[in-house]
C-alpha cells in the first residue's frame, strides 16, 4: 500500500504549495474518496486550478 500513498494523479500535477499540500492530503477518510475515484468534473476543475497562475 505503500507505493498507492507515493502515486500522484496527473490531474493534481503543478499547483505549487496548495498543489503541494492538495497532493500529500489523505483523502481516503474524506466524503470525496480517494483521488483518483472523484468525478470526471472535479478532475477537471481541480486541474484547471492548480495550471492556472
Amino acid at each position: 500500500m505503500g507505493s498507492e500513498q507515493n502515486y500522484t494523479p496527473h490531474f493534481l500535477a503543478g499547483g505549487g504549495e496548495m498543489g503541494e499540500l492538495i497532493r500529500h492530503h489523505d483523502w481516503r477518510g474524506t466524503p470525496l474518496g480517494q483521488a483518483e475515484h472523484w468525478p470526471s468534473a472535479l478532475k477537471i476543475a481541480m486541474r484547471l486550478m492548480l495550471t492556472s497562475r
